[in-house]
């Protein structure tokens, strides 16, 4: 196995210019297209639900009801006049209006207009027994004991009509049917209601997920690069840099961009409500992986040899040719323990890093010296870090089955981590 050894920061330039103003540029064109979609979209949402507070059930609601409305007018076109059938007409328009608008307490007027139907002489339309199912389905999906009331109240009703009128059409075994297609409606409702709370919970979970996965992304760029920045702003304006003032400036210019673009990021993540992307150099092989830790290395490097610090970075090469899920992980942690080193080691007592990989999993460990309880690194006397970060590394590492293992002295701090491709390889045994 051969190695590559990062032992001089000056090996990666500043950033271009025209690259970063480009970024910005993009950011921009695709922040101006946005809004236009989405502040319609949202103009449509908010008109829809002023009046429909559960848009999809008034939608079945208003199709049921045409068909009861066209059939129940034409019943009382074709049949004499009756005081009875025009008010149970009028109360039935009515439920069905109230339905569709407000479908909670409309299907129990669909409820009530049905069971005043079976027991009075009126001749009920047949859509108006769906519709009544229906109302039945949708008050069990809002209110499982207000949609099992209403099914036992229409059942009741049926009895009681088959009992009332001889004619009816609960003889001969219908009831049976009738009852069967409330349990079905009851039975629909209720499932889909807890369907919808499982899906519910499952975005929230997603959501949860994502915003994680956004902090942590923020934490591992953002914190660290304007850590960065503060550090080299206190050792500029103290003096102590042995380094050129204006290419102190111009790494402070660097790590402010790397900072906003991740933010900006994050924004849109956030914005978008969607996935939050890993950036593009955080994906792809192993091959690609070190490519991209190499480029890492480089930059952090300059960074700590800026701040006085003196280390060695070996990089396995070549990397395995598998495809890997977990370069995110490994990218970002790399990027903690170089903000690690910058914020708790001693910068005369030097560093050592090494990132190996083989076909079943990457290898990573560091050694430096701790900087001791008297020691507090530049630029943190006011901006205290929250702790979190190597306590997340590890609970990720040990989530996919890898080894974590953190020795610690009063003259040396050494961090060993196995990282397997295959989550569910089996940690190898020391």
């Amino acid at each position: 196995m051969t190695a590559s050894t990062s032992t001089s920061p000056n090996r990666r330039n500043p950033p271009d210019d025209g690259r970063a103003d480009g970024n910005s540029q993009e950011g921009a064109s695709r922040q101006q297209r946005q809004p236009a979609a989405a502040s319609a979209s949202h103009r449509l949402q908010a008109y829809i639900s002023r009046y429909f507070i559960h848009p999809h059930i008034s939608l079945l609601a208003a199709a049921a009801g045409t068909f009861t409305l066209i059939e129940s007018v034409y019943w009382a076109s074709t049949s004499p006049v009756e005081m009875l059938g025009t008010m149970l007409l009028a109360l039935r328009f009515a439920a069905i209006v109230s339905f569709v608008l407000r479908p909670k307490p409309g299907s129990c007027l669909v409820v009530v207009s049905q069971i005043l139907d079976l027991l009075t002489s009126v001749s009920t339309p047949t859509t108006m027994l769906i519709t009544s199912l229906i109302a039945v389905g949708v008050a069990s999906f809002l209110d499982a004991r207000l949609g099992g009331a209403l099914g036992a109240l229409l059942v009741a009703a049926a009895l009681a009509g088959m009992i009332i009128h001889h004619d009816s059409a609960m003889h001969r075994g219908g009831i049976l049917s009738f009852v069967a297609f409330v349990l079905i409606a009851f039975g629909a409702g209720l499932l889909t209601r807890l369907n919808t709370r499982h899906r519910a919970q499952e975005l929230q979970n997603l959501a949860l997920r994502r915003n994680a996965l956004i902090a942590q992304r923020l934490h591992d760029y953002t914190t660290n690069d304007m850590n960065n920045i503060i550090m080299l702003a206190d050792l500029t304006l103290d003096g102590d840099s042995d380094h050129d003032s204006a290419e102190t400036i111009q790494l402070i210019r660097s790590n402010a961009l790397n900072a906003l673009t991740q933010t900006r990021q994050a924004i849109l993540a956030l914005r978008d409500d969607g996935e939050a992307q890993c950036p593009s150099h955080m994906a792809g092989k192993p091959s690609d992986l070190r490519t991209h830790l190499i480029q890492l290395v480089d930059e952090q490097q300059e960074m700590l040899d800026r701040l006085g610090f003196t280390g060695t970075v070996f990089v396995s090469s070549p990397f395995p040719e598998t495809d890997t899920q977990h370069a995110p992980l490994i990218m970002g942690l790399v990027k903690e323990l170089f903000g690690n080193i910058a914020r708790h080691a001693a910068p005369d007592g030097g560093y050592v890093m090494t990132i190996c990989a083989s076909d079943e999993e990457c290898d990573l460990s560091l050694s430096d010296t701790p900087a001791g309880i008297q020691r507090q690194p530049q630029g943190q006397g006011d901006a205290k870090g929250l702790g979190s970060g190597m306590r997340h590394y590890r609970e990720q590492i040990e989530a996919l089955h890898g080894q974590w293992h953190i020795e610690q002295t009063a003259d040396s701090w050494t961090l060993e981590t196995r990282i397997p491709w295959d989550s569910k390889t089996t940690p190898r045994a020391e």
